[in-house]
């Protein structure tokens, strides 16, 4: 059998009723444009030496447990129940989904399918939750999406889901994305947000696969670099009840805005595509800058938001497919 190479596969996804049962979507999704996917399934076996054995003896296996990550670049929006569960859909072409962090996020199924020839191959996924995400905007770049997850179980398979990997948007890239924290930024070289949602896979006596999960803390942290061209940002970073020139002792004053993160593809009507992610309360954890006679000054800030008011597609589509 001859070596094969990543262009024979194709994964893909479709959200679970039941967590651990394989998603029963018609249409499974892609989770961007121009992914690339890893998979580690561990074991996690105990290998049992006793009194008078230098080799070990026996070994039993332990919780089985995996973990996925797919890069890539931001295209549909469809990902974002993994993290905030269903939308609110409304409108009439183009239509608005509005996800919110009142709703539960939704496990999910992973296909990753390999076509081999005359025997192909199948791994698929169960009880996928997502752990984080980050999404980064940098110059001249399409919009970057990097997801890990966790999943509880897996099963081999020599038969192949259809291919409904290949995304018809395009992706987002540089000069669609804005980004907003109390006014435009002006000038920004790169921007970088991550939700984490840490969850928390549970097992219990009988079975060596996860049953159940739940979620931990959740956080939003953002970083950015921009061109040094005024005091806004530092004297936000500085905090208190009104902007200063030096650290305030109420650092956690009103001065801190909502930020919103625009990618928006500058069509009107049914041609619009359009993802605004806007959170609440951001605040500034670090400022850097660098000086130097033959570079720009520049501005490098990292920070946390509290929550998330909420996060708005806009396309052509009805409601997420499913």
């Amino acid at each position: 059998m001859a070596a094969t190479s990543g262009y024979n596969a194709y994964a893909q996804y479709g959200f679970e009723s039941t967590f651990k049962t394989a998603s029963s979507d018609t249409n499974y999704k892609p989770f961007c444009f121009g992914m690339s996917v890893t998979r580690d399934a561990n074991n996690n076996p105990t290998y049992i030496y006793g009194i008078g054995d230098k080799d070990a003896v026996a070994n039993t296996p332990g919780v089985f447990a995996g973990t996925g990550n797919v890069t890539g670049f931001l295209a549909d929006p469809w990902w974002l129940g993994m993290f905030f569960g269903a939308p609110t859909d409304a409108g009439a072409g183009p239509y608005t989904h509005t996800y919110t962090d009142a709703n539960e996020p939704v496990s999910f199924t992973t296909d990753i399918n390999l076509e081999l020839g005359a025997t192909d191959s199948q791994i698929q996924l169960l009880g996928c939750v997502a752990q984080n995400i980050e999404l980064s905007a940098s110059v001249g770049d399409p919009i970057g999406f990097n997801l890990n997850f966790a999943y509880a179980d897996e099963a081999e398979s020599a038969s192949l889901t259809s291919n409904e990997s290949m995304s018809y948007e395009r992706p987002f890239f540089f000069q669609e994305g804005v980004a907003n924290i109390g006014g435009n930024l002006v000038q920004v070289q790169n921007f970088t947000l991550t939700i984490e949602q840490n969850p928390i896979m549970v097992n219990a006596l009988g079975t060596r696969e996860s049953q159940a999960f739940t979620f931990g803390q959740r956080s939003y942290s953002f970083s950015f670099e921009k061109t040094y061209l005024d005091d806004d940002e530092l004297e936000a970073f500085y905090g208190g009840a009104t902007p200063g020139s030096s650290p305030a002792d109420d650092y956690l004053g009103p001065v801190q805005n909502s930020m919103t993160l625009t990618f928006n593809n500058g069509d009107s009507g049914t041609a619009q595509r359009q993802l605004v992610i806007t959170l609440a309360n951001c605040f500034f954890d670090t400022h850097a800058t660098n000086y130097a006679s033959d570079a720009v000054v520049n501005e490098t800030i990292t920070g946390q938001a509290l929550s998330l008011t909420s996060a708005v597609a806009t396309d052509n589509t009805s409601a997420p497919p499913a």
